[in-house]
């Protein structure tokens, strides 16, 4: 479900973007028709007719698949943790780090849950972790924060094995702040 829900919400992104692109023209033309004709103009009530039954829904699909993706995402992950995993591969600049020890891997899990959700804002990522967990191939990113150092953009990456495509698969499941987290990548990262 995840790749599924991935690839359609990189779709519609792409629809969106048209979408928006239209939609904007379209604000454009109605404001310099309306400075000019009064709003009884049967073009423009057949434009706005449009704008609501073609680019409103699209728009509203996009949002809802986007929702699904990060639900989706959050689900695979909690339901890969309840399933006590024994072993993670955290990989960073070509070193790796394998990790057997499950009570290691629940203290991650524990520490990702109970971490902070912070809203997005006007930053990137300076290093990136890949997490494998081998028994479900699942891939995840973190990334720390280039203006936070404790931190993290948290994402799923894709299933080891699967050739990548074009439209760089992932979700995104938000960006986490925790001392606690830092503190565990330093002392388990390669």
């Amino acid at each position: 479900m995840d790749i599924f829900a991935s690839k359609l919400l990189h779709v519609l992104s792409l629809a969106g973007i048209a979408a928006v692109v239209m939609s904007g023209c379209g604000a454009v033309i109605v404001v310099i028709r309306l400075s000019r004709r009064p709003t009884s103009d049967p073009a423009l009530n057949r434009g706005a007719a449009i704008w609501i039954s073609v680019v409103l829904p699209l728009l509203l699909l996009l949002g809802g698949t986007m929702l699904l993706l990060y639900s989706s995402a959050w689900h695979r992950f909690n339901s890969i943790m309840a399933q006590k995993p024994n072993r993670m591969v955290i990989s960073s600049q070509g070193k790796t780090n394998e990790i057997n020890d499950p009570v290691v891997i629940a203290e991650f899990f524990q520490i990702v849950t109970d971490s902070k959700h912070v809203a997005a804002h006007h930053s990137h990522t300076v290093s990136d972790l890949k997490l494998l967990l081998p028994q479900t191939g699942y891939i995840y990113s973190l990334g720390r924060d280039s203006q936070y150092s404790n931190e993290f953009w948290f994402g799923w990456n894709g299933v080891s094995g699967q050739r990548r495509d074009r439209l760089s698969i992932g979700a995104s499941l938000g960006q986490l702040r925790s001392d606690e987290l830092a503190d565990w990548v330093q002392k388990h990262s390669p």
